[in-house]
């Protein structure tokens, strides 16, 4: 059966009038009266048949395929790594995921973002290893020439001697 769409009354007249339902009110609206040739009006009767109630799963962890039945949704708030998961083993059992509708694609996809993620990654180590070494050898020969500080008592007797001579 076509599923209805229940709009406003008198959305064609008025183009300032919002699509979505709302109820009609006011004694003299034919909608209410549910008049022939106007806008349906919202009943019971109108429903989804059972076949079409297919009980839908929302997965947020790989432990949630386990007790999976009818339409499978991953949900928004997993993350790449994840998803991946769950995609692969629901590849395994089997399953399929109503938002994702090419999965082996959107796996390859993936697959080559982690790739260059981590290459990018051992790059900038690389370099800031190699800075670090640079630095390391920039500073070896100032050491060397730094001498040991004097505490502020041999220096008064330094100076007491250089004083007395006079």
């Amino acid at each position: 059966m076509k599923k209805i769409k229940f709009v406003q009354a008198k959305v064609k007249r008025r183009l300032k009038i919002s699509r979505s339902w709302r109820k009609p009110k006011g004694i003299h609206n034919k909608v209410q009266k549910s008049r022939v040739g106007h806008v349906r009006k919202v009943k019971i009767g109108y429903g989804q048949s059972k076949q079409d109630k297919i009980e839908i799963t929302i997965i947020k962890k790989v432990s949630d395929l386990d007790n999976a039945k009818g339409k499978l949704i991953i949900a928004s708030t997993v993350g790449m790594r994840k998803k991946v998961e769950i995609l692969k083993k629901a590849k395994e059992k089997k399953l399929i995921i109503s938002n994702l509708k090419k999965a082996d694609e959107y796996l390859t996809k993936v697959d080559n973002i982690l790739k260059n993620k981590k290459e990018k990654q051992k790059e900038t180590k690389q370099k800031k290893e190699k800075r670090e070494k640079d630095s390391e050898k920039k500073k070896k020969p100032e050491d060397k020439k730094v001498e040991p500080e004097k505490s502020q008592e041999e220096e008064k007797k330094e100076l007491d001697k250089i004083l007395t001579k006079k």
